[in-house]
């Protein structure tokens, strides 16, 4: 079990293709059979993951086509009427304003809804463990020697809550992602890994983070979120955990600014 930011940091990408292999989980062995980019392993997954990259990069994925895309479905969203923080639409008004839709190259002017958007995965862990991991080689983790085929699972909620990388890790906090200047910061490795890391992680994520951005600015930029009822009613305890967490069902108020 690889626990805390410095593990997860040593294996999943220190030793990237080490700790590339898919472990079988009986719940999917029996469905997938091995099959999938998920599940799948050797030639096998690296035939549909350069499939899957390449698809991704047909449909736009890292260029402008594919933001146009996310901006017309934020722009159906706002349509419906389906639209946080005082300081971040402050921050909203100063860089982008209100006659535009914000797009991603706003993205770098607008530290603190950056560093929200983090803290908000860091904090709700939608996947508090990672796919399971098996070793390709033999190899050598923090002293241990580790075989081939050795079963790993990542804990990722623990480098989401480890006291070495953030201040107050059992508290909502977006400054754990700003520096002394209110600058957002970035690391070779970050602690907040939402879909994992390494040579299996989510082909997706690059995809997530661009449509989390545009669609939370998008509506931020026009509506307040407002609960329904009290603050302190609120329960964001998770529904159920394991593999992931089930949020709780709740309501929202989106006022027009």
């Amino acid at each position: 079990v690889l626990c805390g930011y410095s593990a997860l940091r040593d294996a999943l990408v220190l030793q990237a293709d080490a700790f590339s292999g898919r472990g079988a989980m009986a719940v999917f062995q029996h469905f997938t059979r091995g099959n999938g980019i998920l599940f799948s392993n050797g030639p096998r997954w690296w035939t549909l993951r350069n499939f899957a990259l390449g698809a991704l990069k047909e449909f736009g994925l890292g260029t402008r086509t594919i933001e146009e895309r996310i901006l017309e479905e934020a722009a159906c969203l706002l349509e419906l009427r389906t639209s946080k923080s005082w300081r971040m639409q402050a921050e909203l008004d100063a860089v982008v304003g209100r006659t535009r839709t914000p797009r991603l190259e706003d993205r770098e002017h607008l530290p603190y809804t950056n560093a929200v958007l983090h803290e908000i995965q860091r904090f709700i862990s939608v996947l508090p463990l990672g796919l399971p991991r098996a070793l390709t080689k033999d190899t050598h983790l923090r002293g241990y020697f580790l075989p081939k085929g050795t079963f790993v699972i990542p804990v990722l909620k623990s480098s989401h809550r480890d006291p070495t990388q953030f201040k107050d890790p059992e508290c909502f906090n977006p400054t754990n992602f700003l520096d002394d200047k209110g600058k957002f910061q970035r690391a070779w490795f970050p602690p907040c890994i939402p879909v994992s890391s390494g040579k299996r992680m989510c082909l997706g994520a690059g995809l997530a983070r661009s449509e989390i951005f545009l669609f939370f600015t998008a509506i931020l930029q026009r509506f307040c979120l407002l609960p329904v009822g009290s603050r302190t009613d609120i329960n964001l305890t998770p529904q159920c955990t394991g593999l992931g967490n089930i949020p709780p069902a709740f309501q929202l108020r989106l006022v027009a600014r």
